[in-house]
């Protein structure tokens, strides 16, 4: 198994909202591309979005917003004086553009989250409100926690400060670590 996962495309997304929930605004997405192990620069995604609600993506944790506010002041300024204001729909197609490259219809690939009960739930329901499908199939999906816990790695950028796309690629280096090991510079 380790083997197939060596010769796998991976995707690692990660997803800053104002909920926890399916049907909460989403503020941003970020996702990495990796095969053979190698994590480039250019196997980046970043969108920083606008308003969800008029796609009915208007369900707001209140315990959500005091959590920013309490734990990530700085970053949750940031996220909403940095927005690009992407539409919703734009930003999840260019996610799926991303999520296929000519090199997936060759290897099997997989999609990772670091709490994949919490990041493809809120993306799948936004793709439900688009009327598109998501990029990945219930069997795709994998959990970086889970790495991190059974194999006692963890790795943090040197500010993890909720940056969806600083999230993303922290989590592809714990995978990396794991089925690559030395095997790789980063």
């Amino acid at each position: 198994m380790l083997s197939d996962y060596k010769k796998s495309v991976h995707f690692v997304i990660d997803i800053e909202t104002l909920g926890t929930r399916p049907g909460c605004p989403i503020l941003s997405i970020g996702a990495v591309k990796m095969y053979n192990g190698i994590l480039e620069r250019q196997q980046e995604f970043f969108a920083s979005l606008g308003s969800n609600v008029r796609l009915g993506l208007n369900e707001i944790g209140v315990e959500t917003l005091r959590w920013w506010e309490e734990k990530h002041p700085e970053q949750f300024r940031r996220l909403q004086a940095n927005s690009e204001n992407r539409e919703l729909s734009d930003a999840l197609e260019d996610l799926n553009q991303f999520c296929n490259p000519i090199v997936q219809r060759i290897a099997p690939h997989y999609y990772w989250s670091k709490h994949p009960h919490f990041d493809f739930p809120i993306l799948e329901a936004a793709y439900e409100a688009i009327g598109k499908p998501p990029p990945w199939k219930y069997w795709q999906i994998r959990d970086i926690a889970t790495l991190e816990d059974k194999l006692f790695t963890a790795r943090e950028p040197e500010l993890n400060n909720h940056d969806a796309l600083l999230d993303a690629i922290n989590e592809a280096n714990v995978l990396i670590d794991v089925v690559w090991g030395d095997e790789h510079d980063r």
